[in-house]
């Protein structure tokens, strides 16, 4: 049974403030239907075993929503854990302690559909296992999502760990990740055709993947990443830190990458057609690789710019025979190096470049 199906007819905004909601069930929002146009506040509450089919709560178009101090403990649903937003409603969630959540399709916390929006601050996310994509949350096409200051901690999806994203708009400021266990590509990240993406601060540990253990970008995507920290990132493949695949651009600067390997390209797989990356200020030190690359590669007919950087202690352990230690190029790829240091590195056929 639901705690509330909210309707438009009501014409005042629905305030639920210090409610306890425990073992409850159903179809659509598990917790909260929230019918059409209608606006809903949930403050200084607790919900656990809240099981639903989509969404613990479940927004209909254009509702207005915002949660605070609120916390969510051990979700079951089918799509969307926290929320599912339909077309063009919005939603805020501030001060959120949400664990447990069990999904058994797409988005931990939130499934966003066409126009919805979310903003997500001061919250702090840890046990969410996701069965299909978006480990915390899932934007398939022109969504958009703000998330500042806030942790996410143990999640398991088969890709996007952090977000699957479609023709979205992202903002990413002052991020916690930690303990990522993405089973295919694109670990904390996995964006698609036209996203544009912006990330600031983001420190993340222990993050696993097949490629790209931060992110996999393709299809004229825009990220740019800005005064973040890596560590101990892993891909069983290819780049423990980013893919950069057809007609993407992706930009890194003030920030590091630390003690990470991969199979091949331990920091940045650039390929395919018009992909573009540039680092500026950036630092790759105590990388490994067991094939191929040691650092960055650049394939196609992409195109890199690098100023500012260092790459020391990377080491190439493999027998592959284009293998270097830090930064190669193939096929029609071009790279500018400027004022960059290659240092104390270890590869079979060229050491730096």
């Amino acid at each position: 049974m639901q705690i509330a199906k909210i309707l438009s007819e009501t014409s005042a905004d629905a305030i639920i403030n210090d409610v306890v909601v425990e073992y409850s069930s159903s179809n659509l929002g598990g917790l909260m239907y929230i019918d059409r146009d209608a606006a809903v506040i949930i403050t200084n509450s607790k919900v656990e075993a809240i099981t639903s089919s989509t969404g613990t709560i479940f927004a209909a178009d254009g509702c207005s929503l915002e949660v605070k101090d609120t916390t969510f403990h051990n979700l079951k649903t089918s799509d969307g854990g926290l929320i599912q937003l339909m077309s063009k409603s919005t939603a805020v969630l501030h001060g959120i302690t949400g664990k447990n959540f069990d999904v058994g399709g797409f988005g931990g916390v939130a499934f966003l559909q066409n126009s919805a929006s979310l903003h997500v601050n001061s919250s702090y996310f840890s046990n969410l296992t996701v069965r299909a994509n978006g480990g915390a949350f899932y934007l398939p096409i022109e969504a958009t999502v703000r998330v500042y200051n806030s942790r996410f901690i143990d999640i398991t999806a088969v890709t996007g760990c952090l977000l699957w994203v479609l023709t979205a708009t992202v903002e990413l400021e002052d991020l916690y990740l930690q303990k990522i266990h993405c089973t295919s590509t694109g670990g904390i990240i996995r964006a698609l055709s036209g996203t544009s993406l912006t990330a600031t601060r983001i420190n993340a540990t222990n993050i696993l993947a097949d490629r790209g253990a931060f992110a996999h970008i393709d299809g004229s995507v825009q990220a740019v990443v800005s005064h973040s920290y890596f560590e101990n990132m892993e891909a069983d493949f290819s780049a423990a830190l980013a893919v950069v695949d057809e007609e993407a651009t992706f930009q890194i600067t003030d920030s590091f990458i630390r003690n990470s390997k991969a199979q091949r390209s331990s920091v940045i797989e650039v390929a395919g057609t018009a992909s573009k990356t540039t680092l500026e200020r950036f630092y790759a030190y105590d990388m490994t690789t067991t094939v191929g690359v040691g650092g960055i590669s650049f394939s196609g007919s992409s195109t890199g710019f690098i100023n500012d950087c260092a790459f020391f202690r990377i080491t190439q352990n493999g027998d592959g025979l284009a293998a270097s230690a830090a930064i190669s190029t193939y096929g029609s790829s071009t790279v500018t190096i400027n004022n960059t240091i290659i240092t104390d590195n270890d590869g079979l056929l060229g050491a730096g470049i």
